[in-house]
């Protein structure tokens, strides 16, 4: 049985003690479906203030076997603290789990989407808000997460070409599933300003027709321009483009 690393980036959380002690209680559970899976707790300090340091540092002393974090030397975001963690922990299999939104009922799940469905890469995804007007694809999210070994080593070569984002990871393909999200979109999803911004470009572009039949030939073009540029800033044209990140680590303790 594999052994697997579970990627929690840190910053400012506050009850981080109590969700690292839920997750585990979820994953000891696992445990007894498949026999012989380890699993390592890695916390990635993503320049996080001193209450959350020595939190994570009580936690590390409790069990120093199984409890591991990376310290990076700033605050650089979620991702960039995931790639921190794929980076530098050597394992069979890599969760992502993120501490903002503890959902310990989904670790379980994306194990058995491995161990029972063959999955390769599982995520989440939320059906409903990722359609709106249909203008670009399904948004995957992944600050919960896992993938293979060779996932990982493929998303890390894809970065080294694109800059790391954890979008990338609907780029290298591999056998992936996807749970549903089990709770309303909170901060840190897939962001909603996007969907606003196609539905004023698609409210403008029905003025903007409208004005043409109508005859106002100048009204109608600046409203269908105005569409295109909210189409724009919306970002379909760019199919989710990941945004480059970087991390610099400043300590491992293992």
């Amino acid at each position: 049985m594999p052994t697997a690393a579970l990627i929690m980036p840190s910053w400012q959380q506050t009850a981080i003690t109590e969700t690292v002690t839920r997750f585990r209680a979820a994953l000891d559970e696992s445990a007894r479906l498949w026999p012989g899976l380890v699993v390592d707790y890695w916390l990635i300090d993503d320049g996080a203030n001193n209450e959350v340091l020595a939190s994570i540092e009580t936690l590390r002393a409790k069990d120093p076997v199984h409890i591991h974090y990376i310290s990076l030397s700033r605050h650089f975001g979620f991702d960039a603290a995931v790639q921190a963690g794929l980076a530098n922990i050597t394992a069979d299999l890599y969760l992502i789990a993120d501490l903002d939104q503890p959902h310990e009922d989904l670790l379980p799940q994306l194990l058995s989407n491995h161990f029972d469905a063959g999955a390769e890469v599982v995520g989440v995804t939320m059906p409903g808000q990722n359609h709106a007007l249909r203008l670009s694809p399904p948004v995957h999210w992944y600050h919960y997460a896992l993938l293979t070994a060779a996932a990982r080593s493929a998303l890390l070569k894809v970065a080294t070409k694109e800059g790391f984002s954890l979008e990338l990871i609907d780029w290298i393909g591999f056998r992936q599933r996807y749970l549903v999200w089990p709770a309303t979109p909170t901060a840190g999803m897939p962001v909603p300003w996007r969907h606003w911004l196609r539905i004023g470009a698609l409210t403008l572009a029905v003025f903007g027709i409208v004005a043409l039949v109508m005859g106002q030939l100048v009204l109608g073009l600046l409203l269908l321009n105005l569409a295109q540029l909210l189409v724009w800033l919306s970002g379909v044209h760019r199919r989710g483009r990941p945004r480059p990140v970087m991390y610099v680590v400043r300590g491992i303790f293992r």
